[in-house]
């Protein structure tokens, strides 16, 4: 089993975020911690979504790239993940299925898929 760290850089748009965190939280596979690093959050969103498994990093950037270099810094030892406040993972197993395949290859990466309303965006191959 993996342990697999998930970063979310957030602008502090609670909202966005709280889907993101949902998302990481409903995941099937466990062996998880997720880092939300964000400019600013209230003391409420906070309470209100504070687990064992998450970490709150605020107000330690200047900008995007100073978080997701914040990030890294608390990655550096394990699988990293970034999914941004506002995205989701497609399932509830996405964790589970990047761990699998984690196994049986050796150099991993993947790739998201966007999707907007309808309309699903593919990366180029």
């Amino acid at each position: 089993m993996k342990f697999i760290k998930v970063i979310s850089i957030s602008d502090g748009n609670e909202k966005d975020l709280k889907l993101t965190v949902d998302s990481v939280k409903n995941q099937i596979y466990q062996n998880y911690k997720h880092i939300i690093i964000a400019k600013k959050l209230s003391k409420k969103f906070i309470k209100k979504n504070k687990s064992i498994k998450n970490k709150f990093i605020i107000g330690k950037d200047s900008s995007i790239y100073s978080a997701m270099n914040i990030g890294e810094k608390l990655s550096y030892d394990s699988y990293t993940i970034y999914l941004n406040s506002g995205d989701i993972f497609y399932s509830n197993n996405s964790l589970g299925i990047i761990n699998t395949e984690s196994k049986t290859k050796s150099n991993n990466q993947f790739v998201s898929v966007l999707k907007y309303k309808n309309i699903i965006f593919y990366p180029k191959k």
